[in-house]
């Protein structure tokens, strides 16, 4: 009787070890995520961008049409003045989510503040004072806009 049941009990284990590693398999790896996702959030929350960023990027290389993770990666790119990879992130965003405001906000605000840098750009190689001059104004409001956009942002 005893042998029976050790077999049982063996057979039982074996069953429910085989059924959660095919639900895990079938999960794809999904608790990972979320913790991955977690510890990004929590990352992002404090200010600590590089551990933030780390972790959306391993969520969008397992997981690509996640919306946050490219909406978070162009926060932070954007944050850090890598305004070609903010817009790329945003576009990612609004692949998976068109109607994610927050991103078409925020893809805004990246355009209006590439704007204002290549206005800049242009008033640091302009040599004559008066079109110097005239770039300059144009940047002004440039950045009143993008200030503008920044304080009325969802």
């Amino acid at each position: 009787m005893t042998v029976v049941l050790a077999r049982v009990t063996a057979a039982a284990l074996a069953f429910c070890l085989g059924a959660c590693q095919a639900a895990s398999r079938r999960d794809g790896g999904g608790s990972e995520l979320l913790s991955i996702k977690q510890k990004a959030d929590t990352a992002y929350d404090e200010g600590r961008l590089l551990d933030a960023e780390q972790g959306y990027q391993k969520i969008i290389e397992q997981a690509p049409s996640t919306p946050q993770a490219w909406l978070r990666l162009g926060n932070i790119n954007l944050r850090r003045d890598r305004l070609e990879a903010a817009v790329h992130a945003y576009r990612q965003c609004l692949t998976f989510d068109r109607n994610e405001v927050r991103c078409w906000n925020n893809l805004s605000v990246t355009y209006i503040q590439m704007a204002a840098s290549t206005l800049e750009q242009g008033g640091e190689e302009v040599s004559d004072p008066v079109k110097k001059e005239q770039l300059e104004a144009m940047r002004r409001r440039v950045v009143e806009s993008l200030n503008r956009e920044k304080s009325e942002a969802p």
